[in-house]
């Protein structure tokens, strides 16, 4: 800042206004007496009201003659009571009208301008002689131009207005009859002060009076940047993120809870100023009042502009109070609007994020911490605050509690087994204060001292009151309402609503801001009235469950009471937990009830201390579930379970049966659980257990928790397993299908890695229970040879199902298998085609179904040039053998059954139009192969139609005339497509039910959209060599070709279309139409020839139809639906007679997605489709979707004639549709 005059220049006369208040002052006080309002109306003007109130009387009285006069005339209101209201209470009328005065001095702190506004005032009325009166008037111009003029204010406006300052004062000065000696004095020091540079001396005034406030730890949460499209980024630095941005766009803070917001600005402002930021010359913390003052309604003001200003305005006056009484608030905010670039603005209060806020942060930095984000379309900069980390909250402790407690509420945390709950600032500080005093040591305790350091007092007028709040809260609860309205809270008082509640101003609703603080008052006020409230909670139980734990809680406390509320505890437990009555006849035979809340019963007994009543109704409520399962998610430390074996024990079964799922990946935890259980006395008779170890191979580590778990398994034990799923490894002495507990095994699903493992789980002949056996072969290299003397049974008692990884010498391995004739389901997966390449499986003579999964490619997701297998052994995926012939290596090289059924190919992208003839081929050598299925391939539309149409020219031929018909033949149109009724729904359910015999073809093509022009069909110009390339017409072609071929199912899915036919002969059609624009769609109606007109012909066959990537508007998809209604009123079913619906023509569904996007006024835009869309009930289902890069509108009609706008009814845009 170089060169200031022009604002010293200013600011010396805007001193000059400040120092001159006394003859202003003494005018306001000398000529209130005299005032007409007050002399004519002393029944309205008492003695003891205070000015504001007098000032509000008078506000109201303009209001009532400004209606009378009908805006002729009018009278101005007073402005900026609020500004000034805290001066304005502390003087009364009584002291204005006596004679000393002397009870009026702190009137001399109001604003200037108000002061100006009071003596003007037409309606109030003061007494003054018209030079006086001119005098004020031009004094507050001045002050008002002075406090909007620029810097570059020159010494020639400056001498002018200084001369007309001190001839105004003049004037006061005279009619109060002072000497005017003093202005002479004061010329002369103003003029020196105009040429002092003073500007710069104020704001280091400023500034250090500002930030001595600012002392707070640098401990932060864990802050994303929310950058639209794309993954949220962590802010590694935000003192650096936000000095990068400044004068850029508004920062906003988003979190969940004030308190964590307010402390983030209260570091940022900590961190500026102790780094001493040269980005920032000035940080201003603007906090939340609680004064009383206007700042805290700022929401009652009708410009959002003007409350902004005003609460930066009262914030500053509380962070600079000395300088601003001594300069005076003209001067101070004259001085900040030349720094204002340089200023960072920390808004700690609440806003509405919308309007002209915006432009009022063009000067400066401005950073909004704010419960809500802003909307997309403002150009906001989004901050999230995610949350402590639980090395942050150590730290945090660490830095705010005494260096002699840290480390015991430093390992306290550690220990704690809340930690997730534990992540704002007030609950840490609280955990750290608290914990500094004694150990606490549930969630449920910390709860309570939280609550009670809060009240502080147990006999405090507050602590009565969180009574009354908690009832409020278990009503709002029964009505699965989290929120409170105002009118529900007048009976608290404000101090306990500022400690439990957050109160959003705009809608007038509060809420909890801690769950923690909700459930414990909540729970207090229902231990305090057990009698009416657990009549309540059973209408909604599943809201009250975390409120029971803190129920049960206080009521332990007490034996006597605990045991009286006895029958409230089971009967919540029992709805809580979903448990079913044990006579359960009524229940269809399908229901299975599966208990998989084991935390939450571990919680219970947890708040009641392990108490051994609440242990037995936790049993008996467990004995309701026929199926326990330890999900994947669980995880139990050791004392955990030895609490849950405690209450397994007490479980009464009698004779029903439980049958318990293991499932987990954390195999020592399994480990610990099995240990548990199996010596459970209660168990040994009815249970049965399902174990599934979900297992990766990667360390030893977890080898030896594997090894660990199967000996543990095997031994004399009378809890049985039924089904086991995991790893199997053969061990020396330990015969795992023979041990006791697997007696009863129904279901087998093993890994094996290998030989002596693999004849482990075939060791299966003649066990009593065993059907099913799935096992899944991943040798390592050392075990992938055989001697000659190997022999591996099949068993054939069993239904097997042989899983197997590939490797060179697998066929050394089918030799090895006796009894192969067993086999009937084989899958071989990372299977890589060698030039070599032999795979003969013919040896399994009744083997029906057989997948055969290729490596997935290099230039897939999914390949990686290095992979880890589960056997722990690295294998380079940088394949010596290219792709291009593996089709042909394929076709030689492999060798399957006679009577095989059923065949899968995936990964198949070597396979393509070019060399089809050998998947042709493989056909016609295999012709009972009921289903083939070819998944990832690159067949184009053209390539499935010569695989489906191989041995079936003739047919048709002879039924389609290859369908090459002029499409203006409409006679001979009708007669070659023929589109049948469609079946019955019973018949249709009983095909889908039992599926008949006949041949199955599904294509899972990976073909795309032209990566050039991106639209269908491609409108580039061939390469040479270049494939045939899909079109319309092919389409059309197949959409024929499968409807007329005697084929039981078939699909063809890519990424620009999929045709499938179900087993009951739909037919769904799914395609890119980049030509289906408004223009076409209006012509096809009248055209009699194209592409896209004989695509519409041959949809009559479709029962599903999809059209994506179009650009049609509303009007445009009306066009489709009448010319599609119209064609298939021609050609459908409906024309021969048969009954096909209203109006004879057949029902059927239709989606059109679209990157038209409607205007803002939905209703008004959707109307017509609306209306036409009632008007033909053939549309059985319709979806239109319009996306774009930033919006998605969908619209929806379902089958039941419902309308969805977004996925909500919309009941609006239905009644236009009925009208219609």
């Amino acid at each position: 800042m170089d060169d200031k005059f022009g604002i010293d220049r200013i600011l010396a006369l805007l001193h000059l206004l400040n120092e001159s208040r006394d003859p202003i002052y003494n005018i306001l006080l000398s000529g209130f007496k005299s005032a007409h309002y007050i002399t004519e109306n002393h029944d309205k003007v008492k003695p003891e009201m205070n000015l504001k109130e007098l000032l509000l009387q008078i506000n109201t009285e303009v209001k009532r003659r400004n209606r009378n006069l009908g805006g002729n005339n009018s009278y101005p209101e007073i402005s900026n009571i609020a500004e000034n209201e805290k001066i304005l209470s502390k003087v009364l009328v009584k002291d204005l009208l006596s004679q000393d005065g002397s009870q009026c001095k702190a009137l001399h702190g109001l604003d200037l301008n108000f002061v100006f506004n009071i003596l003007l005032h037409r309606l109030i009325r003061i007494e003054l002689s018209p030079d006086v009166s001119t005098a004020i008037a031009k004094l507050k111009k001045i002050r008002t131009n002075l406090c909007h003029a620029g810097s570059n204010y020159s010494k020639t406006e400056f001498e002018t207005v200084l001369e007309e300052l001190l001839g105004h004062l003049g004037v006061l000065y005279q009619n109060l009859g002072w000497a005017q000696n003093s202005l002479n004095v004061k010329r002369y020091t103003i003029m020196k002060e105009a040429e002092s540079k003073q500007t710069p001396v104020i704001f280091n005034e400023v500034r250090g009076e500002v930030h001595q406030w600012y002392s707070c730890h640098h401990i932060l949460p864990v802050i994303t940047h929310d950058v639209p499209q794309s993954a949220p980024v962590v802010i590694e630095d935000l003192v650096k993120f936000v000095e990068e941005h400044q004068f850029h766009h508004p920062i906003v803070v988003c979190g969940h809870h004030d308190a964590d917001m307010a402390y983030l600005l209260a570091c940022l402002a900590t961190s500026l100023v102790k780094d001493n930021s040269k980005a920032f010359s000035l940080v201003l913390l603007l906090e939340e009042l609680d004064d009383g003052s206007a700042s805290g309604r700022i929401h009652q003001y009708d410009s959002i502009e003007e409350g902004l200003r005003l609460r930066v305005y009262h914030c500053l006056q509380s962070l600079a109070p000395i300088t601003w009484e001594k300069y005076g608030p003209e001067t101070i905010m004259t001085v900040l609007k030349v720094y204002q670039l340089e200023t960072l603005y920390l808004v700690g209060w609440k806003m509405k994020l919308s309007g002209p806020l915006r432009s009022e942060m063009e000067q400066g930095t401005w950073v909004l911490a704010q419960r809500e984000e802003p909307p997309q379309v403002l150009d906001w900069i989004v901050l999230t605050i995610q949350g402590y980390t639980e090395v942050q909250v150590e730290k945090f402790l660490e830095d705010s509690v005494s260096r002699v407690n840290m480390n015991e509420v430093v390992n306290l945390y550690r220990n704690c087994q809340y930690k997730p709950a534990i992540t704002s600032v007030e609950l840490i500080k609280a955990f750290g204060k608290m914990t500094s005093r004694s150990s606490l040591g549930t969630y449920w305790e910390f709860g309570e001292a939280f609550i009670q350091e809060k009240l502080q007092s147990p006999y405090s007028e507050s602590h009565r009151k969180i009574r009354d709040l908690g009832k409020i809260a278990f009503q709002a609860t029964c009505k699965n309402s989290s929120s409170y309205s105002v009118q529900e809270l007048e009976g608290i008082p404000k101090e306990v609503r500022k400690m439990f509640l957050d109160i959003e101003t705009n809608v007038n609703r509060a809420s909890f801001i801690y769950a923690i603080a909700r459930d414990y008052l909540i729970a207090n006020y229902i231990s305090s009235n057990p009698r009416t409230a657990c009549k309540n909670w059973m209408k909604n139980p599943k809201q009250f469950k975390s409120i029971f734990c803190f129920t049960c809680f206080l009521w332990s406390k007490n034996r006597c009471v605990i045991k009286d509320n006895l029958a409230y505890i089971e009967q919540f437990l029992l709805a809580a937990l979903g448990a079913p009555p044990k006579e359960s006849d009524d229940l269809p035979k399908h229901t299975v009830h599966i208990f998989t809340d084991w935390e939450y019963v571990l919680d219970v007994d947890k708040a009641c201390t392990g108490q051994k009543y609440i242990r037995k109704k936790l049993a008996s409520a467990l004995a309701h579930f026929p199926v326990w399962v330890f999900s994947e998610d669980l995880s139990l430390d050791n004392n955990e379970l030895c609490d849950l074996e405690k209450i397994i024990k007490l479980v009464k079964l009698d004779d029903l049966a439980v049958t318990i799922k293991l499932e987990n990946k954390n195999v020592s935890l399994l480990t610990s659980i099995w240990k548990k259980l199996r010596h459970i006395k209660e168990l040994q008779i009815c249970a049965e257990v399902i174990m599934v170890v979900k297992h990766t191979m990667a360390s030893s580590e977890n080898l030896s928790k594997i090894e660990e778990l199967l000996h543990c398994i095997v031994g004399e034990r009378k809890v049985y397993i039924t089904r086991y799923n995991g790893p199997l490894f053969f061990q020396e002495q330990l015969y795992f299908l023979k041990c006791p507990c697997l007696k009863y095994l129904s279901e087998l699903d093993v890994t094996v890695y290998d030989v002596q493992s693999l004849l482990e789980a075939l060791s299966c002949e003649g066990h009593k229970t065993l059907q099913n056996v799935s096992v899944r072969v991943n040798l390592k290299e050392s075990e992938q040879e055989f001697p000659p003397t190997l022999t591996i049974t099949i068993p054939g008692s069993v239904k097997l199902y042989l899983t197997i990884r590939y490797f060179k010498k697998i066929e050394n391995l089918f030799k090895c298998f006796d009894q192969k004739s067993h086999l009937t389901s084989l899958i071989i997966y990372d299977v890589i085609v060698s030039t070599n390449f032999s795979l003969d499986i013919s040896l399994f003579e009744n083997l029906e179904s057989f997948s055969l999964k290729f490596c997935p490619s290099l230039n897939e997701k999914l390949g990686h040039e290095v992979m880890e297998e589960e056997s722990g052994d690295v294998i380079s995926r940088k394949y010596i053998h290219p792709r291009s012939p593996w089709m042909m290596n394929l076709n030689h090289g492999m060798k399957l059954p006679v009577r095989l059924k059923r065949l899968l190919l995936r990964n198949m992208d070597f396979c393509n139009d070019s060399n089809l003839h050998l998947l042709k081929n493989l056909q016609q050598r295999h012709s009972n192969l009921g289903r083939l299925v070819v998944l990832d391939c690159m067949l184009t539309i053209y390539g499935a139609r010569q695989v489906l149409r191989k041995g079936n020219q003739e047919e048709l031929a002879y039924r389609t005339k290859k369908m090459c018909v002029n499409p203006s033949e409409e006679s001979e149109m009708k007669k070659l497509v023929d589109k049948n009724p469609r079946l019955s729904k019973d018949k249709r359910l009983k095909l889908q039910q039992k599926k008949p015999p006949g041949k199955e073809f599904i294509v899972d093509s990976e073909v795309s959209l032209c990566s050039t022009c991106q639209l269908f069909p491609c409108c580039c110009t061939p390469r040479e060599g270049e494939d045939i390339r899909d079109t319309l017409d092919q389409l059309s072609d197949l959409i024929v070709d499968i409807y007329s071929y005697d084929i039981l199912t078939f699909s063809y899915a890519s990424n620009v279309c999929t045709v499938r036919k179900n087993v009951c002969g739909d037919l769904s059609v799914r395609c890119v139409v980049s030509d289906l624009t408004d223009n076409n769609a209006a012509k096809l109606s009248t055209s009699s020839s194209g592409s896209l007109h004989r695509f519409f012909l041959h949809l009559v066959l479709a029962q599903t139809i999809t059209f994506t990537g179009t650009k049609l508007s509303s009007e445009g998809v009306l066009a489709v639906i009448r010319h599609l209604h119209d064609v298939k009123k021609k050609y459908g079913p409906g024309q021969k007679g048969h009954v096909v619906g209203k109006y004879g023509v057949e029902p059927f569904n239709l989606t059109v997605e679209t990157i038209w996007q409607p205007t803002p006024e939905l209703n008004k835009c959707l109307r017509g489709l609306v209306d036409e869309l009632f008007s033909l009930p053939c549309i059985s289902v319709f979806v239109l979707r319009c996306v774009d890069k930033n919006r998605c509108v969908t619209l929806k009609k379902t089958f039941k004639g419902v309308l969805l706008l977004n996925g909500k009814e919309n009941k609006e845009l239905r009644s236009l549709g009925e009208q219609s």
